[in-house]
């Protein structure tokens, strides 16, 4: 099998269906080890992210597993014929909003959303790393602005990948996202990553909110998961820091870790 580049399916899912196959038609037996990741490199002429992205994927299944300074090694079946996990993986949904929708539900303000703009686009260089893709994947650009009372609070701008994007059909681009997503697929989201900056606004930044230079805003940029560790969205917003206040809570049992952004008293 060759890796058709041109194809809408990522890279990396191909990669995960031909080693998925060899597995399934006893090519690749159990016990046996993976190629290196140089070898299928060398072999279908794709990324380091690629592969490692495609492992993940076959680890998460158990198909494989990996084991510390000896490699990588196809899955031992159990005594009912199925793949054997090397550790239980536990998937546990977790409730999301927005950003967009956590401000809303924060204030007594008339919400409005505009689309900047919306387009399909190759990932350049630093989307395809953070997000681990190949840097020939088509992405979805979805950019918009929320605006409460005709104020602009917050500005977004997101990428999601194919398997995300083939639903968009359905979603209200002028709504919260998250929350329609998870009605009309099967996915849940399990892990977001955040990076979070005070900037202040530059001439652009000022035009863009219709703000002066100099005020205060909360630069985020967010990394969300699917189930099956497929990145969800790669986002990177800013946001009135002067209007809003972001509240964490860190839990060391049952996973009770909190994160949310709302609207300031005097601004609710």
């Amino acid at each position: 099998m060759t890796i058709d580049k041109n194809s809408f399916v990522p890279l990396y899912h191909q990669l995960f269906e031909e080693i998925k196959k060899q597995i399934t038609k006893g090519k690749l037996k159990p016990g046996d080890a993976v190629p290196s990741e140089s070898k299928l490199i060398t072999k279908y002429n794709i990324s380091r992210g690629t592969v490692r992205q495609a492992m993940q994927k076959l680890e998460v299944e158990s198909l494989i597993e990996k084991y510390p300074g000896r490699g990588t090694f196809i899955s031992q079946p159990n005594s009912d014929g199925k793949k054997q996990k090397t550790k239980p993986i536990k998937i546990k949904p977790i409730e999301v909003q927005s950003i967009f929708s956590q401000i809303i539900q924060s204030t007594t303000k008339t919400p409005s959303f505009r689309i900047i703009e919306s387009s399909k686009q190759k990932a350049d260089a630093r989307t395809a790393s953070m997000m681990k893709i190949d840097d020939k994947t088509e992405l979805f650009l979805l950019e918009r602005s929320l605006s409460l009372d005709s104020e602009i609070w917050g500005i977004e701008k997101s990428y999601y990948l194919e398997e995300v994007n083939k639903d968009f059909d359905k979603i209200d681009l002028l709504d919260t996202v998250y929350e329609q997503y998870k009605k009309i697929s099967d996915h849940n989201l399990i892990l977001t990553k955040f990076i979070i900056e005070i900037i202040t606004a530059d001439n652009v930044l000022a035009s863009q909110f219709k703000i002066e230079e100099g005020v205060p805003l909360i630069h985020m940029i967010r990394l969300s998961y699917l189930e099956n560790n497929y990145p969800f969205e790669l986002s990177f917003g800013t946001y009135r820091a002067d209007r809003l206040r972001i509240n964490t809570a860190v839990g060391f049992a049952n996973d009770e870790s909190k994160f949310s952004i709302k609207a300031l008293k005097d601004f609710r």
